[in-house]
Parts: structure tokens; sequence; C-alpha cells
């Protein structure tokens, strides 16, 4: 099995089970293991913070783990943290060693939020992500944010001033929006098509401001 179009790449990891259908540390690592062999970059292990509907806490917490004891100096590893209450999403990031967070939520549009439980979303807050900075040891290296939400400029400046990258998404925001939130420090799109306007030719929306 040829693998070399993934090389370089970060692709995204989220569980692997045994014969009963239990999260499997042994495949796990495995599978980790395989992926650096054929020369992958990092991995993003989705849902790190046991926001998936399909998993526990724990069933997150061990997937985490299992991946960082394979691959902890060698590739880079970004744990993906969603809407969750603090407790859990802290306990998750810090149960293993980390290069960075992927902080998906809780900066996100409620008519896209997807899976994110609607009762943690907020506008955006710079002191508010200056908690869960410090929260998570200064650990956090990406935001998505709904730039069309109140207070999402002003963040999304503040983020480029500190170095945090910001990734636009869970949004019906205009094209307008999207090219603003470039303008002011935006550089990623968050799963792009996904929990978004779709493309239209006179409403081309987040996916045509990314296209430019």
């Amino acid at each position: 099995m040829s693998l070399e179009k993934y090389k370089g790449i970060i692709p995204a990891f989220y569980a692997c089970y045994d014969d009963e259908g239990n999260i499997s540390k042994e495949r796990t690592i495995a599978l980790t293991e395989f992926l650096i062999e054929k020369g992958v970059k990092g991995l993003y292990v989705g849902g790190s913070s046991g926001e998936c509907i399909y998993h526990s806490v724990q069933d997150r917490k061990e997937t985490l783990e299992a991946v960082m004891e394979a691959a902890k100096g060698k590739i880079t590893i970004i744990a993906h943290v969603a809407c969750n209450n603090t407790k859990d999403g802290k306990a998750g990031v810090f149960r293993a060693g980390l290069l960075g967070i992927h902080m998906e939520g809780p900066f996100l549009g409620r008519e896209k939020r997807g899976a994110h439980d609607e009762a943690y979303l907020q506008n955006p807050d710079w002191d508010r992500f200056e908690k869960l900075q410090k929260l998570s040891g200064g650990n956090i290296r990406l935001v998505t944010v709904d730039p069309s939400l109140d207070g999402a400029n002003e963040f999304i400046k503040k983020c480029a001033e500190h170095g945090i990258k910001v990734s636009l998404g869970h949004t019906t925001c205009d094209y307008e929006t999207a090219i603003n939130a470039q303008k002011l420090g935006a550089d990623h799109v968050t799963h792009t098509f996904n929990a978004m306007n779709s493309l239209h030719h006179r409403e081309p929306g987040l996916i045509g401001a990314a296209m430019d």
C-alpha cells in the first residue's frame, strides 16, 4: 500500500478498536507508527476533549495518550478541542505532551454549529480566551472563529498580535465578512465546505473568499 501522496501532510486521526468494539491502545499505537513510517508530518487527533458523540471523555484521553506514546518526539501532534465543559477539555489536553491545540469552539455560529453543544457557544472574547490559554499551559495555537459574531474583528486582531492562528468556520458569513477577517489576520478555513454556506455564483461566501 503506497501512501506517498500523504507524505508531509497532517491527517486526522480518531480511534482504533479491538474486536469487541472498544478503544484499542495496541492498534492505535500500531497505526500511529505506520503513519510515521510513511512520512506524515504530524497527526491531528480529533475530538481530544471528548466531545465526539461516539466516544466518552475517557476514550478520547486513552486515544490521545496512545498516539503520544508512539509519536512524541517524532512528529507534530495537534489536539482538537471543541465545545465542551472546561474541566473535560483541560483533562483531555493535559493527559499528553502536545505541540499545539486547535480550539474549535466556543466562538462559533449557532446556525452552523454542527455537533457542537449550543450551551457552550459564545461570542469571541479575548479575556475569555486568555483564561483558556492559561489553562492549556499556553498550548493553543489555532482558534476557529465565526467572523460574523459580535467582537470577532477585535478578537482576530488580538490573535494576530499574539501569534495565534485564526481559522474561519462554523459560519454563515458572506464573502465581504470573510475577506475582512483575512485582512485582520485570519489565514485558515476549518473543514472547508462543511458547516458553512455553499458556494453560489452570486453569494460566494466563505468558500469563495478562501479560493481568492
